[in-house]
């Protein structure tokens, strides 16, 4: 039997061009070019996994960088904003109280509550993991064309920004 012919059209590379001419793709193009980065991101972080230390681990690196940017918070709201059932959020949090990174304090808003914040050892290990996750991509980075540089650098905002509005709505999961 004989291949089936490829019937896909090439996504445009409009990355190179300048000026008013750069435009984003739509339609069939700007599906494909978005399927891309499901994919890239999931391979970014398994190459990054080796970095995060084997004591704190994918899950409670994200954590206490949760923790530190939004920090002190409750459970739930850093379960609501990780999009983790509030049960795992309190195994973790569990975890890295063992360990020393986290601390806990009564809600002074509201006695029943908890906040949550990092220990000074907590804020040393995230900055160690973070500059280690840096260290390892700049190490690679020069592997780079100049232009893959500058399109890398020029894409973190704007990553940052789609995290923010695909982050699922626990109200509204659909």
């Amino acid at each position: 039997m004989a291949p089936r012919p490829d019937r896909r059209r090439p996504v445009p590379d409009r990355t190179t061009r300048t000026g008013a001419d750069v435009r984003p793709p739509d339609g069939d193009d700007l599906a494909r070019a978005l399927r891309r980065i499901p994919l890239a991101a999931a391979q970014l972080s398994r190459n990054l996994r080796h970095v995060t230390d084997a004591r704190l681990g994918r899950v409670g690196f994200q954590t206490i960088s949760a923790v530190h940017k939004h920090g002190p918070i409750r459970a739930g709201d850093l379960a609501e904003l990780e999009g983790v059932e509030p049960s795992n959020m309190s195994r973790t949090l569990r975890e890295l109280l063992a360990l020393g990174y986290v601390t806990r304090r009564p809600d002074e808003a509201d006695g029943r509550a908890w906040l949550i914040e990092l220990t000074d050892e907590g804020l040393r290990e995230f900055e160690r993991l973070r500059w280690e996750s840096v260290a390892f991509i700049l190490t690679r980075f020069d592997r780079l064309t100049a232009q893959e540089q500058a399109a890398v650098i020029a894409a973190g905002p704007a990553l940052e920004a789609l995290v923010r509005v695909t982050r699922p709505d626990p109200r509204n999961p659909r």
